[in-house]
């Protein structure tokens, strides 16, 4: 059942969300993932970072002691459903056009599974780091550059940008353990942080009649 109790601006948030981890509405991560040897861990395509903004220079790498936020976004447990909803919740065509859900009900409907929140913490845990829930979607993590960078074995690089701007990204996509990708990571949030998010969901046009 829906009801009219969940603020327009939290299926906004949650459109961001999946701008931001593509893989959630999917169900899942890409197959794309190439093996290392390091106890069956596979370095996953998927999440890979991307490159720096053309024309961007070079500076190096990140401290080794830098502080480095870290959001590692999970998947749905229900993600063919969570799209179907959230396209019909804005088109005016739909059954359920505006019919926000209620208060905790997208949590219990789409959050991911406790197996898979466990299965995230429990490695980041046994790193010697803290993980944090932030959000039903996602599990943080603040630590020195260097640490996480060994944790996922990517370098972190520093450029700026031809607008002055300077940030870093990771040289190449994380390598994680079996336990970690079969919980299904949809993204880690700040690996590049030139990166922004945009909404994933296109809002249907509305017709316009016209009159002579």
């Amino acid at each position: 059942p829906m009801a009219n109790a969940t603020p327009r601006r939290s299926w906004v948030v949650a459109g961001y969300l999946m701008a931001a981890a593509t893989a959630v509405v999917g169900g899942g991560l890409s197959p794309t993932a190439a093996r290392a040897a390091s106890g069956g861990a596979a370095r996953v395509q998927s999440l890979s970072p991307g490159s720096a903004p053309a024309g961007s220079t070079p500076l190096g790498p990140v401290a080794a002691a830098q502080s480095v936020d870290l959001s590692f976004v999970l998947s749905s447990s229900s993600g063919g459903q969570l799209q179907s909803l959230l396209t019909n919740l804005y088109d005016p065509a739909s059954s359920q056009y505006q019919h926000w859900l209620a208060r905790g009900q997208f949590d219990q409907q789409f959050g991911p599974t406790p197996a898979a929140v466990a299965a995230v913490t429990s490695w980041l845990a046994g790193q010697g780091l803290a993980p944090r829930r932030a959000t039903e979607f996602s599990i943080a993590v603040t630590a020195p550059a260097g640490k996480l960078s060994t944790l996922l074995a990517t370098s972190l690089q520093r450029y700026r940008t031809p607008a002055g701007t300077v940030g870093f990204i990771a040289n190449q996509a994380p390598l994680l353990p079996q336990s970690v990708i079969g919980a299904g990571v949809a993204s880690i949030l700040g690996l590049n942080t030139f990166a922004s998010l945009s909404p994933a969901i296109v809002q249907p046009s509305r017709q316009v009649g016209h009159t002579t």
